[in-house]
């Protein structure tokens, strides 16, 4: 009977310690991971390193350590890096750099020639006139 008992206990713990467990154990692990690639100047990983800092992804959320990345990034010629500076400059984040729509505009237009559909959403919302004229 204690055998059975310790069995359900065993059993009772181990279902309990995967339950607390955090849902994305592995994060810690692909944040290092894609480290190492931006650290070897990997233009796509600096910059997804820059999104798993803006967002707490593997580690703790820091903006300012994302903005440096996606500087990173930007200098290594990658539209969505670009794309993120131009946030910031948009206002995300307040406090990590001084908000400049021209600084916003100059860094999504770099992702919207590339192709980037929200970044050329965004700058024809910063252009002139985009008022839409109603039908009559």
């Amino acid at each position: 009977m204690k055998l059975i008992a310790l069995k359900f206990a065993a059993l009772a713990f181990s279902c309990l310690l995967t339950l607390s467990m955090p849902a994305h154990a592995g994060d810690a692990d692909t944040f290092n991971a894609m480290v190492a690639l931006a650290n070897n100047g990997n233009a796509e990983a600096q910059y997804h390193v820059g999104m798993m800092h803006n967002n707490g992804i593997g580690t703790p959320q820091d903006p300012k350590q994302a903005f440096e990345w996606f500087q990173k990034s930007t200098a290594s010629n990658d539209p969505l890096g670009a794309y993120k500076l131009g946030c910031y400059y948009d206002g995300q984040f307040a406090g990590v750099v001084t908000p400049d729509s021209n600084e916003a505009l100059k860094y999504k237009l770099v992702a919207a020639k590339a192709g980037y559909a929200l970044a050329q959403h965004d700058v024809a919302n910063h252009m002139p006139g985009r008022e839409i004229r109603k039908k009559r």
